[in-house]
């Protein structure tokens, strides 16, 4: 048995087990199907070390995507699909009922669970560019609905753990450059196609992405050889799913080459721009994510590690994204003058100066409330980046956006 840590984000009140949670030896805590009644019980079990078996997630990710597979069949609609839970083994009639999507925060969990299972089932998902295409589209409509709730959502998806990892990454990626490529004033077209790359830029190595955010090791030989393979692999699965687009293709099969000929698999020198700006992405929301192996940087240094080349000048496609995204995004983590810690809820007019609310005070307690502050005023101005995995507290998002609107 393969055990992997437990997730905090797995663990919740309002649906039974999806798999057995067990300790660091294996033995059994609680049994698939067991319903956890209270939040208290909740925190009680995550203060100790829980594990789960890695076949048996794999074996429940199976399980929900043939659901989504036949949801799609009987022209079901994407919320209905997201809504899907996988039906446990001791009710196999429990009946499906679809949640209803009442903020843009929970439609992109929607999302991210239908790219979840579009990526890992690739070539045996039935309908792949149909279904695929449609959640490109429903991403490209709240995003430009809103832009900040966008990238608010999808960082607080990457701090919420390592759970599903290639697709919080795509998405994040994929959102990241629809707004740099504008930014840096690209067609309409180039903005879709860089988008839907970003999109399948892993696809080639999707559950080994997965893998390796859980993975307590360094990649070993066999990993490392895949993750140089993986650009190739991903433009033939994309050619054999049905994407000609030449700009799309070269893009992914370019995304880990660099101008000094340093990147692979080919070590180039000459990089199309889509590429350019997909690899300056990848680099960033990595660096953004909790990985077993490493702490997240904090966001404006991770910034900064994008915005300088390595000939120490302005990368112009990091300088994108930072003149994109600021130093303190949306769903990053501050610290004010004031020592509290607060989330960033929306971009400012200038790169230090965004929209936050608090949410702990000076002592590292919880606030009641939620509180929007002014960072004009020198009581809560930002005076620096706290790491995404700093802040262990369970946010009421939806009320937090509320706060700020």
């Amino acid at each position: 048995m393969k055990l992997v840590p437990l997730q905090p984000d797995q663990l919740t009140t309002d649906r039974p087990l999806a798999f057995s949670i067990r300790d660091r030896e294996g033995r059994l805590l609680l049994a698939r199907g067991h319903a956890i009644a209270t939040e208290q019980e909740r925190q009680q079990l995550l203060e100790r070390a829980l594990y789960v078996d890695y076949e048996e997630t794999e074996a429940w990710h199976r399980e929900k995507a043939a659901q989504v597979n036949q949801a799609f069949n009987q022209k079901r609609t994407l919320k209905e699909v997201a809504a899907l839970r996988p039906v446990h083994l001791d009710s196999p009639t429990a009946p499906i009922k679809p949640q209803r999507v009442e903020h843009p925060y929970l439609a992109w969990g929607d999302l991210q669970v239908i790219l979840s299972v579009l990526l890992h089932e690739n070539l045996k998902a039935e309908q792949f560019l149909l279904r695929f295409e449609k959640t490109a589209s429903q991403a490209e409509r709240l995003m430009t609905q809103d832009p900040d709730t966008a990238l608010y959502t999808l960082i607080q998806s990457i701090a919420g753990g390592v759970a599903d990892y290639s697709s919080n990454h795509a998405l994040l990626s994929g959102v990241i450059c629809r707004m740099a490529s504008s930014t840096l004033g690209w067609s309409d077209a180039e903005q879709r196609i860089v988008f839907r790359a970003a999109l399948t830029m892993n696809i080639g190595m999707t559950a080994l992405q997965d893998r390796l955010a859980t993975q307590e090791t360094p990649p070993n030989l066999e990993q490392r050889q895949w993750i140089k393979r993986h650009p190739d692999y991903g433009v033939q699965l994309l050619q054999r799913l049905g994407i000609s687009d030449p700009d799309w293709l070269d893009a992914v099969r370019q995304h880990h080459e660099s101008t000094d000929g340093r990147g692979y698999p080919e070590g180039r020198t000459q990089v199309m721009p889509m590429a350019q700006l997909l690899h300056q992405v990848d680099i960033f929301v990595a660096h953004l994510s909790p990985r077993k192996t490493r702490r997240p940087l904090t966001a404006n240094i991770a910034a900064k590690r994008v915005y300088m080349g390595a000939d120490g000048q302005a990368n112009p496609m990091g300088a994108a994204i930072v003149k994109t995204l600021g130093i303190y995004p949306p769903g990053s983590f501050v610290r004010l003058a004031s020592e509290e810690i607060a989330i960033v809820v929306k971009r400012g007019r200038r790169a230090n100066l965004p929209a936050v609310v608090s949410v702990m005070n000076r002592e590292g307690m919880p606030l009641a409330e939620p509180s929007p502050r002014d960072p004009l005023d020198k009581r809560f101005e930002v005076v620096g980046a706290v790491p995404l995995d700093s802040v262990k507290l369970r946010l009421n998002h939806q009320k937090i956006l509320g706060r700020s609107a």
